[in-house]
């Protein structure tokens, strides 16, 4: 377990990528829970909306996310690393989520408190950035593409995920989303 946590870190860090997670139906299934209950929590916990709501809001994420992955794979001729490819994405979104989440509670509590302190907000968004230079990291080596063309994909996958998640489900603009 410790060497998938060290294999994800690294992933985050651009050291390793997508290529280096092992191919095994285990670890997939693992990570996919593993990403559908911390994100249903978190926002269960951060948006205070109801289990089944933020359950359904993680899946309809993951959907996004192994959709597209999907996609790109089928066109470039390349699912046979799709299991790894997954894993990579939720791995290392699962590390930085769970770096972010102190952030997150800290800004959720302030914003209820009328105040929003802006160092937070400013980290907060420096994690969302790290977050898509590493999705977009993994989409470059999975789809052999080049770095602008990987970034603007991982932006497109994410955004999909947030108009989808709001179109659905109607969180309204002031909501902090853990989807990413």
């Amino acid at each position: 377990m410790k060497s998938i946590l060290v294999l994800f870190w690294d992933i985050n860090l651009f050291k390793r990528g997508p290529e280096d997670v092992p191919a095994h139906s285990v670890l997939l299934i693992s990570v996919v829970t593993i990403f559908v209950v911390f994100n249903s929590v978190a926002s269960w916990f951060l948006l205070d909306t109801n289990l089944l709501h933020s359950l359904m809001s993680s899946v309809m994420v993951l959907m996004v996310f192994v959709a597209s992955l999907w996609l790109g794979l089928q066109l470039k001729g390349g699912l046979n690393r799709f299991p790894q490819s997954v894993a990579a994405l939720l791995g290392q979104d699962l590390v930085i989520s769970c770096l972010s989440m102190p952030v997150l509670v800290m800004l959720v509590a302030k914003e209820a408190e009328g105040s929003v302190p802006q160092a937070g907000s400013i980290l907060l968004l420096l994690f969302y950035v790290w977050d898509l230079a590493v999705k977009g990291f993994i989409y470059r080596k999975a789809l052999d593409v080049g770095p602008g063309l990987a970034l603007m994909l991982a932006v497109a996958m994410v955004m999909s995920a947030i108009v989808l998640e709001n179109q659905f489900f109607g969180l309204d603009a002031d909501s902090f989303s853990v989807a990413f």
